[in-house]
């Protein structure tokens, strides 16, 4: 009888219901609405007393009227009818079955350390997924094949005028066409001529240029695919773009230091640093200087295709005329005392963050990573937010911007079960200079941010938390300097013995 189109009106004397069904007019559940409230006023047309009042004339004063609408559960309309097919009605009507008062007051929940394990073998089985763009249903990875660009035109914001896009011209190959007669390959065919523009928003662009960056580019093409590029996040199909010959800098200057970046020659890139950090032993940097060879400083680390990228773009700077012609002086670290050089303990390999939750995570991807794992710096500073796992190949540090939770160290602690290296926490604002290396550029967090006093030496996993058995997360040499004996003789103490010396080492 209900159908989702009807609109029905049930009257049961003391309980009058307007039923909508979900594809019904709605109008008609207006005039519904209105005829339900004249019969409400009218009175009821049966004789018989019903709840002990007479509605000879008028209904009583508590009659119930409502509009109810298909899928909308109401108990007292669906008792109504002896068929009516629902969970909650079936639970009214059924005896009830005696059970224990406890059970139900007793949800039941995984065990935390079967969730930190859970999740650390998710985090360890997983891969780092390879950077792609989207465009017109086709996915660009790093090399993608069968594309072939016809044109790139650039331009330039300066002051409110659009005069630093990238218009990319490109057609996808068709592959597979062939002769019917011989069955010989002819030449390429290509489909349809497809236009994208990327717009490169750098490091010191006001939120004021970016957005006038964008309208302009509405304006100009508004119909076409926008992509938007950071600097230092650029995707690979972005950067292949330059053929590994994209320089990043200030105009006019003349004594310039660039970081090489890029894992393979068509994504080589040179980026200017505002100030010449302590250098990192992973990385080649390129010092530039008009009228004089350019200087190529080299890492203890470092891999031999950031070298190999460093004397090409040497060669590209002199062509531009910002050094001179000639192969570039090779420094290696600590030959020149005018830089401090850092060393990222324990980096093997290009680091991976994970960023976790309460009860799960999930990895900070970077548009800069390579299968080779060779990437010099493919995350930023910035990306540092909450609890982050840093897994730099021989070293596992777990960044905090506050007080890491149990769980969050249970997970660390088995995401590195096995593993060479220090499991470290670090606390955010009291980083080592080990850690910062990690990331290219490193400045201080703002000053409003809840950090504790600078400073502080950063202590092993487990040590900033303060909760419950945080002393299984110290080895066995903390544990000694903090309790004077070894894990199996504190097991031996009575309960209330260690308790007390938990709660004197502050770790209760």
């Amino acid at each position: 009888m209900l159908q989702p189109k009807e609109t029905l009106i049930f009257d049961f004397g003391s309980e009058i219901y307007v039923w909508s069904g979900r594809d019904a007019r709605k109008t008609n559940g207006n005039y519904a609405k209105e005829y339900a409230k004249k019969l409400a006023k009218n009175g009821f047309s049966c004789q018989e007393a019903m709840f002990g009042c007479e509605m000879r004339v008028e209904r009583p004063n508590w009659t119930i009227l409502r509009h109810l609408h298909q899928g909308i559960q109401d108990i007292l309309f669906s008792s109504k009818f002896w068929d009516w097919q629902s969970s909650e009605l079936k639970h009214m009507m059924r005896t009830p079955v005696v059970v224990d008062k406890y059970a139900c007051l007793t949800p039941q929940r995984r065990d935390p350390e079967d969730q930190a394990g859970a999740l650390a073998s998710r985090l360890r089985a997983s891969e780092h997924p390879a950077p792609s763009l989207n465009l017109e249903n086709f996915d660009f990875e790093r090399e993608t094949k069968d594309v072939i660009t016809e044109d790139i035109r650039f331009w330039r914001l300066k002051d409110e005028e659009l005069e630093e896009i990238v218009r990319w011209q490109y057609r996808i190959q068709l592959s597979g066409i062939r002769r019917l007669n011989n069955g010989e390959e002819v030449e390429r065919e290509t489909g349809r001529e497809r236009l994208a523009y990327f717009y490169w928003l750098g490091r010191e662009t006001t939120p004021k240029q970016q957005g006038l960056c964008a309208l302009k580019l509405s304006y100009m093409a508004h119909n076409m695919p926008h992509v938007r590029q950071e600097q230092g996040a650029e995707l690979p199909v972005f950067l292949e773009l330059f053929s590994g010959n994209l320089v990043i800098r200030q105009p006019e200057q003349k004594e310039l230091f660039f970081v090489v970046r890029g894992s393979a020659k068509p994504e080589c890139s040179l980026e200017q640093l505002a100030q010449i950090w302590p250098l990192r032993s992973h990385a080649v940097y390129l010092e530039a200087k008009e009228g004089q060879p350019a200087l190529l400083h080299v890492g203890a680390h470092c891999q031999e295709v950031h070298v190999a990228n460093g004397l090409r773009m040497a060669e590209l700077l002199s062509m531009d005329g910002l050094c001179t012609e000639g192969k570039p002086a090779s420094l290696l670290q600590g030959d020149d005392p005018r830089y401090e050089w850092v060393i990222a303990k324990g980096r093997t390999r290009a680091p991976r963050l994970f960023r976790l939750y309460d009860v799960d995570g999930h990895e900070v991807t970077s548009n800069q990573y390579h299968p080779s794992a060779v990437a010099a710096f493919p995350h930023a500073q910035t990306q540092l937010r909450d609890t982050i796992l840093v897994d730099a190949g021989g070293a596992l540090w777990v960044w905090s911007d506050g007080t890491p939770s149990t769980h969050c160290l249970d997970t660390a602690t088995r995401y590195w079960h096995g593993r060479e290296g220090r499991c470290t926490v670090v606390e955010k604002n009291n980083e080592p200079a080990e850690f910062k290396a990690l990331f290219q550029e490193w400045n201080n967090w703002p000053e409003d941010a809840e950090n504790t006093t600078p400073g502080k030496p950063t202590p092993p996993i487990g040590r900033l938390f303060i909760g419950t058995r945080l002393h299984k997360y110290l080895n066995d040499e903390d544990f000694g300097k903090e309790f004077g004996m070894s894990p199996k003789d504190f097991d031996a103490l009575p309960a209330w013995k260690q308790n007390r010396m938990r709660q004197e080492a502050k770790l209760f």
